[in-house]
């Protein structure tokens, strides 16, 4: 066996091995939430048509961090989503938030190896860049 061949399989080999990286959008519909409210520092406020855009992309990209456990403080946010509301926990500087698994898209079970068994019942994600919740208020 040549040398670039063998050297190609053992990468091939090693990126396989590596586990998959699941994005809340892999296990959510995140284009399908009807709406998010926010619960801050400031009070409650809804999203606008353009901010629910942005954050329904900025909610789709955070990724699952199976192994960790983190406590989460007073700020949060409820995604509705096909009518119904599921309360998201974070930090209000925060790059983590706290969702209960029924979030999660029946359909998307299968392939979400946690679920079986399930260690616990809220699931931690982390954004990819800080999102500071506290921004989000009404304007004067």
């Amino acid at each position: 066996m040549s040398k670039p061949l063998r050297t190609l399989l053992i990468v091939a080999a090693l990126s396989s091995c590596q586990p998959k990286e699941y994005r809340l959008k892999d296990l959510v519909d995140t284009e399908a939430i009807d709406s998010v409210t926010i619960h801050n520092n400031n009070g409650v406020y809804r999203l606008n048509p353009a901010e629910l855009r942005a954050f329904r992309h900025t909610l789709g990209v955070m990724h699952y961090l199976p192994e960790a456990s983190l406590k989460m403080g007073t700020i949060g946010f409820d995604i509705y989503l096909c009518g119904q509301g599921h309360y998201v926990a974070a930090r209000t500087h925060g790059k983590y938030v706290k969702m209960h698994r029924s979030l999660i898209d029946r359909n998307s079970h299968d392939m979400f190896p946690l679920f079986s068994p399930v260690k616990d019942d809220e699931l931690i994600f982390e954004f990819d860049e800080a999102v500071n919740l506290d921004n989000f208020h009404k304007k004067p």
